[in-house]
């Protein structure tokens, strides 16, 4: 607990009972006690907060149908096919041109 060990924890008690005295040390032991829970209770409607959401889009992906990635894939498949029925040349074309722009005509 916060890297106190046991001696640690007297001294502080010793402390706290001589600072308080007798009367107020139960007073502040529940005070402390108090703001304790209410620390873990809003950690814990925080991390509620954040993991919901999450756990909605996980939930949205792992009911992603297997059908639709071979959709997709098929249609990334045939445009490759397409790509490569047309030449080379024709694909390079705008290239062609756009180099040959910039370069002096024949003299």
């Amino acid at each position: 607990m916060f890297g106190i060990g046991p001696p640690e924890l007297i001294v502080i008690i010793v402390l706290a009972i001589i600072l308080l005295g007798p009367e107020k040390f139960p007073e502040a032991g529940r005070a402390v006690g108090k703001a304790i829970r209410e620390f873990r209770s809003m950690s814990d409607d925080l991390t509620r907060d954040f993991r919901q959401p999450l756990e909605e889009i996980s939930a949205t992906f792992n009911s992603w149908d297997e059908s639709e990635d071979d959709r997709i894939t098929a249609s990334v498949m045939e445009q490759s096919e397409e790509r490569e029925g047309s030449s080379e040349y024709e694909a390079d074309q705008p290239l062609v041109r756009a180099r040959n722009k910039n370069r002096p005509g024949p003299v």
